[in-house]
């Protein structure tokens, strides 16, 4: 039987944060604890993670509960863009949804790169409809449900003047009730 992961261990026997690396524009950085085993660590990633870069990064004051990604992880952007948006559960065939969506923003949307793509194949082609603004942080866009049985794969792109951009990914199913 062939199993989808392959686990690699890392040895820490005095506790080292090892596992509690950070990953990013293919670089791994493996937080250093100052002990004998730094060197199998950073080994155990070179060879786990084969095309990325693996650098060891030192801190004199992580804890074993605590190290880089705990500490770079929620960086905050005061002007990042949010969505929020409840994922349609089940569709009706050939019936238009009007899809609701949350954006918390703090620069003006971008109307011509904000927008929602939609497709019965998650290769494309795409679809797409500009959001329209409801009001508040409301945006909202219609698009068709598919044939019977098929899935609408769907994304939200939203892009403000400053050039912050991110996406909301999702796919819907047509419920075997739906009219044929």
């Amino acid at each position: 039987m062939t199993r989808p992961y392959r686990i690699f261990r890392v040895d820490t026997p005095n506790n080292e944060a090892y596992t509690n690396s950070f990953i990013m524009n293919g670089n791994i950085y493996v937080p250093q604890m100052g002990t004998a085993n730094d060197a199998a660590a950073l080994a155990v990633y070179q060879t786990a993670m084969p095309g990325f870069t693996v650098r060891g990064y030192t801190y004199s004051n992580y804890q074993s509960t605590d190290a880089l990604h705990c500490r770079v992880n929620t960086i905050f952007d005061d002007q990042m863009i949010a969505v929020r948006h409840t994922p349609i559960n089940d569709l009706t065939s050939y019936q238009e949804y009007t899809l609701t969506v949350e954006i918390d923003h703090h620069n003006p949307l971008d109307a011509e790169t904000s927008f929602i793509a939609w497709s019965t194949s998650s290769s494309g082609p795409w679809q797409q409809t500009s959001l329209s603004f409801s009001g508040g942080n409301t945006y909202s866009a219609s698009i068709s449900s598919p044939a019977h049985l098929q899935s609408v794969y769907y994304w939200i792109q939203a892009s403000d003047t400053s050039g912050r951009s991110t996406s909301y990914l999702s796919v819907a199913h047509s419920i075997p009730s739906g009219p044929m």
